[in-house]
């Protein structure tokens, strides 16, 4: 599942691609320790596929690559700025600087040390992300959520887990679950991420939190067209209603 979000990167020397991208490759390009390094590669894995759509006729261009705009999409916007370290993000597909465990788990087939260390070695996967900032000793957190309280921290230091802790963590199981049943808040919880140099700022998908993205988008420099205005006008009005 997903849809288009609006993607803008705006590079250390100020070059800026506005664009839109597919959702499912956002966390990919941004909870990517390779973003945070400000890899030149990396940089460039990003703009490549957008270059090419960009590079054919426009009719021929896939349609989620046709609105070069930095202005609210379907599912959002996020605005990568390697200039000003700063990672803005409004969206409902994820939640940047973090990785749920659930997709984690998606990726490991095999709950065991063998398993696990197979696993990680596989590139483009979301468990071998997280093991990139794990190596670094960049988790900042394991976040879990009580519906009546909200989010609280796991308590432990995950940067020291062994191997071996991962397999057990991962190793609770989605079990089926009586209506009444409280769920495991384990299998729930966002490995936060250390993104430094960046700081990541979310706003609330609303008017008001529209208006400050746009808002924090002037701060930084940009100078909005006045068809993205509109589309920006055109999103806080829907989002009033």
């Amino acid at each position: 599942m997903g849809g288009v979000i609006g993607f803008t990167l705006r590079e250390e020397n100020g070059t800026e691609y506005r664009m839109s991208r597919w959702t499912n490759w956002t966390p990919w390009a941004i909870d990517n320790i390779n973003l945070t390094h400000k890899s030149p590669e990396h940089i460039e894995a990003i703009l490549n596929q957008w270059k090419t759509q960009m590079a054919l006729p426009e009719d021929q261009r896939h349609w989620a690559y046709c609105d070069p705009f930095l202005a609210p999409s379907e599912y959002g916007l996020v605005v990568v700025d390697l200039m000003k370290n700063k990672i803005l993000d409004c969206n409902h597909y994820h939640r940047f600087g973090t990785i749920f465990r659930g997709t984690l788990d998606l990726d490991l087939h095999e709950k065991t040390l063998k398993g696990f260390e197979k696993a990680i070695s596989m590139q483009d996967t979301n468990l071998y992300s997280f093991w990139q900032f794990y190596k670094e000793k960049r988790i900042k957190d394991f976040e879990l959520y009580n519906p009546e309280t909200g989010p609280y921290s796991y308590g432990k230091d995950i940067n020291s887990f062994t191997v071996k802790d991962f397999v057990d963590l991962f190793s609770i199981q989605w079990n089926i679950r009586q209506v009444d049943e409280p769920p495991n808040p384990l299998l729930y919880g966002h490995f936060i991420l250390d993104m430094s140099p960046f700081e990541v700022v979310r706003f609330d998908e609303s008017a008001e939190g529209w208006t400050k993205f746009r808002q924090a988008i002037l701060d930084l420099g940009f100078v909005l067209t006045d068809e993205e205005e509109k589309i920006w006008e055109e999103r806080i009005k829907e989002d009033q209603e």
